[in-house]
């Protein structure tokens, strides 16, 4: 996909960068939480340090937050996680169930 190459910063040019989101059950993106219960999710690069500068976004604030790093469960129901870096946008789908 040729599209994507626009994305590579002058600094990245040589060698293609690979972000994904990353938490503590490892490269996931649907995750299920209870109500009440938090998570780590974060930005990271091929060696899994964390990206600093993403924009992040919670679809539905009705059901989950996410403050410094961690995502917790607020209500039954599913929402999307998102983290936009360098114009792409990654997503966590996120499962709060009933306590």
């Amino acid at each position: 996909d040729s599209s994507s190459d626009s994305n590579i910063s002058e600094a990245d040019s040589e060698s293609k960068r690979t972000y994904r989101l990353y938490n503590p059950t490892g490269y996931s993106d649907d995750v299920t939480i209870r109500v009440g219960q938090k998570f780590t999710l974060k930005l990271v690069d091929e060696n899994k340090k964390q990206v600093t500068g993403a924009t992040w976004e919670v679809e539905n604030p009705k059901y989950c937050s996410y403050e410094d790093d961690t995502v917790k469960g607020l209500a039954s129901g599913t929402t999307k996680v998102k983290a936009t870096y360098e114009g792409v946008t990654y997503t966590c789908v996120v499962r709060v169930i009933k306590k």
